[in-house]
């Protein structure tokens, strides 16, 4: 049977670093941060796991996982292939023993600087004592001077709520492609995990802030479902945002002068700015801020028909959100009718783009995947 090959190659007290070798390749993985890491096998089998499921491979490793990860692994392994069906359940390396648990380690949650982070750094706010920024997630670690301005608006909102920011650079990406594992389908939410256990020497339980609510819950990389299955008896992961939905946190948030001085929702590169202001994400959420009677000093204050007319089609993949905060603007003291009509046409161009997007993931992964499995043999 074929097999992925995990050996944990050392580092730096801050840099911990191994090598994945699939398919013949090797993987050069390193991770930093600006606090000591904790290089065991629990940080690295979440990417190694994804990448062997894949490929239908057992996991081989020169380092032992703690018999706690590998049952809750098992766990989430069932729930990835319920999922997506060509991801095959496969063998993990033997556990070891239980490692010693440390006390007077704090509890942390990862941070963005967007919405779904900012609620839930809010909702735990007297259980937090740590907030997580990462470069190479959604930021590449080459856009040094974006990177730097993220992490210096996510250092001063951290400030401004009392709590310590652990900032992380990773390079993990680049496993996604050769083995057609799309980044937010499969791979975020393992790479979170990683994240986490490798700072289980300083925090013992780790929030993953929700992309969806609970009754919105899908086959999503980090999801309810699958996130605590990453969790060992020294690292509790969390899956957190329970009922709420995007506008309902923006709701909660507007009267919280620390997320309105700070909020980073852009997905665009624009300028010196956190937020472009025109592309989707900024349209929606500023609308959203208004509808609940909020200003944002990051966000424009004002979004007419024409904002929205310039968006994209290629942005338009969630006609549920659209049509939300179709409602939630009617429903609001602050209307805005060209606007609500406006947000109707991008629902309906959404629900046409989500279908096309759906069906050219599954057809360009089915590709891969019988690329892949046809050149291995």
């Amino acid at each position: 049977m074929r097999s992925v090959r995990l050996d944990l190659i050392g580092g730096t007290s801050m840099a911990a670093t191994a090598q994945l070798r699939s398919r013949g390749i090797d993987f050069h993985l390193t991770t930093t941060a600006n606090v000591t890491l904790a290089n065991h096998a629990d940080a690295w089998l979440p990417l190694a796991i994804p990448v062997a499921m894949r490929t239908g491979s057992e996991i081989e490793s020169n380092s032992a996982p703690s018999p706690t990860f590998v049952a809750n692994a098992v766990r989430a392994q069932e729930v990835l292939h319920a999922w997506w069906p060509d991801l095959d359940i496969v063998g993990l390396p033997p556990a070891g023993a239980e490692p010693a648990v440390t006390d007077g380690r704090g509890i942390g949650s990862f941070f963005s600087g967007g919405v779904d982070s900012f609620f839930t750094a809010h909702r735990h706010a007297d259980q937090i004592t740590h907030l997580i920024f990462v470069t190479g997630f959604d930021i590449s670690v080459a856009e040094v001077g974006h990177a730097q301005r993220s992490v210096d608006n996510a250092r001063a909102a951290a400030a401004a709520m009392g709590k310590q920011l652990i900032v992380v650079s990773a390079d993990l990406r680049k496993l996604g492609g050769p083995h057609a594992l799309d980044w937010g389908y499969h791979f975020h939410g393992v790479a979170m995990a990683h994240v986490a256990h490798l700072l289980s020497d300083h925090l013992h339980t780790i929030y993953i802030p929700s992309s969806y609510s609970t009754e919105d819950q899908v086959a999503w990389g980090s999801a309810e479902a699958l996130d605590p299955l990453w969790s060992s008896s020294r690292m509790r992961i969390i899956h957190d945002g329970g009922p709420s939905r995007r506008h309902d946190k923006v709701v909660t948030l507007v009267d919280d002068e620390v997320a309105m001085s700070h909020l980073r929702v852009c997905w665009e590169r624009s300028g010196e700015q956190l937020n472009c202001g025109e592309c989707l994400k900024c349209v929606r959420t500023a609308i959203s801020i208004r509808s609940a009677g909020g200003r944002c000093a990051t966000l424009p204050s004002h979004i007419g028909v024409l904002d929205i007319a310039r968006l994209p089609f290629r942005q338009f993949v969630d006609p549920d959100a659209l049509w939300r905060l179709r409602i939630a603007l009617t429903n609001s003291r602050h209307r805005n009718r060209p606007v609500e009509i406006a947000l109707a046409g991008a629902e309906a161009g959404s629900r046409v783009n989500r279908a096309l997007k759906t069906a050219l993931v599954k057809r360009v992964t089915r590709a891969r995947v019988a690329a892949m499995r046809s050149t291995s043999g």
